[in-house]
């Protein structure tokens, strides 16, 4: 779930899971008890269920999803880039994600790039790669990093200055994700994936 709007989060239930569980809500039926309904229909099914409440801002707009939620049959993950967001909360295994440091970073890049010796080659090069998604911020996250190497070792076309146009320190996660996924897109194996979908009796668009 994108859980930065309570709104995002309801519509995955009142659309999806509503959807999928040929449920349909009542007029004027309690948000609570249609939830609960969604939940006591997924609990007979024989998979188990991984929530995932990324980018959560206000832990108010969730609580009623998780409240009736059978800890048995479902796990959550919650990620939210507030750190005070737990502190309240009972029960939160919290495992805080540091940022790379200038050194950590440094050596991911030039150990990931090793086999792009003719595009990023020298100690001068990384640094320019480093400090461009490092511009006026403290360190970098992780993810980031490794989906800038990932985007630069897919587009195989672009040089370092062509990825710099593209790439800088205001890029976020989602945005690098996006670039990512975006030639995929066009390519013949999802378009044959997505017609074996639309045959499918359980498809689901993408």
């Amino acid at each position: 779930f994108n859980a930065e709007k309570k709104e995002l989060v309801d519509k995955v239930y009142y659309d999806e899971f509503a959807e999928c569980l040929r449920i349909k809500p009542e007029k004027n039926q309690d948000q609570q008890t249609f939830i609960n309904l969604i939940h006591a229909k997924m609990e007979p099914l024989k998979e188990r269920f991984l929530f995932v409440f990324d980018n959560l801002v206000n832990y108010a707009d969730i609580e009623c999803y998780i409240s009736s939620l059978n800890r048995k049959k479902f796990q959550i993950i919650i990620t939210t880039k507030d750190p005070k967001l737990f502190a309240n909360i009972e029960q939160a295994n919290v495992i805080k994600i540091e940022s790379f440091s200038e050194k950590e970073a440094y050596e991911y890049i030039r150990l990931s790039m090793r086999d792009q010796a003719n595009r990023l080659s020298g100690d001068e090069s990384v640094r320019y790669f480093y400090e461009n998604l490092t511009q006026n911020s403290n360190g970098i996250i992780p993810l980031k990093l490794k989906l800038a190497v990932s985007i630069f070792k897919e587009n195989q076309s672009w040089s370092l200055n062509d990825f710099m146009d593209k790439i800088n320190s205001k890029s976020n996660e989602e945005t690098l994700s996006h670039l990512l996924i975006e030639p995929l897109k066009q390519s013949s194996s999802l378009v044959l994936l997505r017609l074996l979908s639309f045959l499918d009796g359980s498809f689901k668009s993408f």
